[in-house]
């Protein structure tokens, strides 16, 4: 049978927003137990590079920054996918004793101006091409995802995306909400489509592909509520959602008051879930997989199902869960784990051929 999905296991890759977190235990170790889990079922991992905060910390001195570098050109060779992430507070970073000094003001992309977006977007794209560059000369950053999902209004970050030379978006998640004011997200009107074309609001389609970025969108579904809460208590109850020996604090850009507003809306929702198979069991990751899986647009191009985790989150929990996903999915035939420049490369050749 010939596989009519593809399932591309994204990770973002970087410490915790407010710029707590050590590398090596919050990315590094994480981020290579993952990678040799993928390998063992001939999975390709796609890692979201949050480019700018490795660009700074290097700027500073930082000595896990050459690990980094090493890391990412090592999974680069073996055939992993590597991508751009940006969380904007990053921009005017500065470090001292007590560690770094980010402007929260910045923490959603779309609120900056066009000047800002484009330097916050080439410095880390020239950073990652840069690093993969002395690997291989042609490599060409082609991905994006906007830090905390905050990419709308979208106008003027797409208007950069073009500009700068990506194709594909990969933000919105159909159906999730944010209500928090620093960092706000609404994905809940979405084409109902595995892909489209966009050019100004991320969330309408365009029939015509110039000038336009290809939005391939994080897979969502619908989960038992009373097992999603069970997880969750069980989760925080226990101490387990990040990764071993990963500590950090996740203060941002909301208020307390909106940081409760965001809550209460995640708990009247809490069915609807990403694919995140850092906080998902087996059993939820593959009800949301299944709900994709009866999307077949198009017989003759696989339909993406994009998985999203973080390097933090990866813990012992997550990887068992990981682990148990992976072993399952290698048995189904009509899905093939591809990256997002290999399934790009794959709606390229049957673009071509239509």
């Amino acid at each position: 049978m010939t596989a009519t999905h593809a399932f591309i296991l994204s990770v973002d890759y970087e410490v915790f927003g407010d710029g707590s977190g050590c590398v090596k235990e919050c990315v590094i170790r994480p981020a290579e137990r993952l990678l040799a889990l993928a390998d063992r079922f001939g999975a390709k991992v796609t890692l979201f590079v949050e480019a700018l905060e490795f660009e700074k910390m290097e700027a500073a001195g930082i000595p896990d920054i050459k690990n980094v570098k090493d890391q990412l050109i090592k999974a680069y060779r073996a055939g992993h996918d590597i991508q751009l992430h940006i969380h904007p507070q990053w921009i005017y970073a500065s470090k001292d004793q007590f560690g770094w000094n980010l402007d929260v003001a910045k923490w959603r992309v779309a609120d900056l101006d066009q000047e800002q977006i484009a330097n916050a977007l080439m410095t880390g794209k020239r950073w990652l091409e840069r690093v993969i560059r002395s690997e291989d000369s042609h490599y060409e950053c082609v991905a994006f995802r906007a830090g905390a999902w905050c990419i709308q209004p979208s106008s003027r970050v797409l208007s950069v995306l073009k500009t700068i030379g990506i194709k594909v978006d990969s933000t919105v998640a159909p159906g999730a909400f944010n209500p928090g004011s620093g960092d706000w997200y609404d994905f809940r009107h979405c084409p109902q489509s595995p892909w489209w074309w966009t050019t100004e609001d991320v969330l309408k389609a365009e029939d015509s592909t110039e000038a336009a970025i290809m939005e391939v969108p994080i897979a969502s579904g619908n989960v038992r509520a009373i097992g999603r809460l069970r997880t969750l208590m069980r989760s925080r109850y226990m101490n387990q959602s990040l990764a071993r020996d990963c500590h950090g604090s996740y203060r941002g850009a909301n208020t307390r008051l909106n940081a409760f507003r965001k809550k209460l809306a995640k708990l009247r929702n809490i069915s609807h879930v990403m694919l995140d198979f850092c906080t998902l069991t087996c059993d939820e990751m593959m009800i949301v997989v299944g709900q994709h899986k009866e999307i077949d647009e198009n017989k003759d191009l696989m339909v993406p199902i994009v998985a999203i985790g973080h390097t933090k989150n990866f813990s012992p929990d997550a990887e068992k869960n990981l682990c148990k996903f992976l072993g399952r999915l290698s048995l189904d035939s009509s899905v093939r784990c591809e990256t997002m420049s290999g399934w790009l490369c794959c709606y390229k050749d049957w673009n071509e051929s239509a």
